[in-house]
């Protein structure tokens, strides 16, 4: 009987060791790292975007944007190599993204009196395009003189259905691209 015992245990282990499945596709993963940055103007590292105070009235359905406010954030010292910079935006730990709408949520419950159905959208100030959490905002020249850059962007109201009034926090943070 131990004999047979030991003998299933082993036919048990053989088998887990043939199941697999063929692969369906294969990420590569390619980047570049660089020494040759610009330093973030020390106004532009904790930026504070108050967003006005709006009636719910125009936050009625999903989809709809309100209280858009700009922001820009600044660069200096850039070197000579640098031609261009972006703001590349990724969600604060634990801060509440949605990756269905790409917005950032309100991170303020409603029990807490946050206001619920409200999200926070960035744009691209150039175009008013969004820029998801997660990607890189639209690239901006570098003085050739003065070696700064500005980049303008917003935020927002966004609607996830009829909005109940409450308080709206989001925090984002973001690193500079060198596109």
């Amino acid at each position: 009987m131990h004999k047979l015992k030991n003998a299933l245990l082993m036919v048990g282990a053989a088998a887990c060791f043939n199941v697999h499945a063929a692969p369906d596709g294969r990420v590569t993963f390619n980047g570049t790292l660089t020494d040759d940055t610009c330093q973030v103007k020390q106004s532009s590292k904790d930026i504070i975007v108050t967003l006005p105070t709006i009636a719910t009235a125009r936050l009625a359905s999903a989809g709809d944007v309100a209280g858009t406010t700009a922001f820009k954030i600044e660069v200096v010292s850039c070197p000579v190599s640098v031609k261009r910079v972006s703001a590349h935006f990724e969600a604060v730990q634990n801060s509440g993204y949605d990756p269905t709408t790409g917005n950032l949520r309100n991170i303020i419950a409603k029990t807490g009196g946050g206001a619920s159905n409200v999200q926070v959208r960035l744009y691209n100030m150039d175009d008013n395009s969004q820029v998801n959490i997660g990607q890189t905002g639209h690239p901006y020249q570098v003085n050739d003189s003065s070696h700064e850059a500005t980049m303008y962007f917003a935020g927002g109201y966004y609607a996830t259905g009829t909005a109940e009034a409450g308080k709206v926090n989001a925090n984002v943070q973001y690193v500079i691209a060198y596109p």
